[in-house]
C-alpha cells in the first residue's frame, strides 16, 4: 500500500488548459494526473466572467421612480 500524502495540492490553470496543458502535477509529491475537460465549458466560463465585469453598475445617486 502506497501512503497518502497529507497534502495534495494540484493546481491546474485555465490558461494551460487552453494552450493544450492535459497533465497536472502535485507540489507536495509525485503524482501526475490527466485533466479531461470540456473545451466549449471552459469557453463559457470565460464569457461569463467578461460578462459580469463588464457590466455597468447602477448610480447609486440616481432616483428610481415606479
Amino acid at each position: 500500500m502506497i501512503p497518502k500524502p497529507k497534502l495534495l495540492a494540484i493546481h491546474v490553470h485555465v490558461d494551460d488548459l487552453l494552450n493544450g496543458e492535459v497533465v497536472a502535477s502535485c507540489v507536495s509529491c509525485s503524482l501526475i494526473i490527466k485533466v479531461i475537460y470540456d473545451l466549449d465549458e471552459i469557453d463559457n466560463m470565460i464569457e461569463a466572467k467578461e460578462t459580469n465585469t463588464t457590466k455597468k453598475p447602477l448610480k447609486t445617486t440616481e432616483k428610481i421612480t415606479a
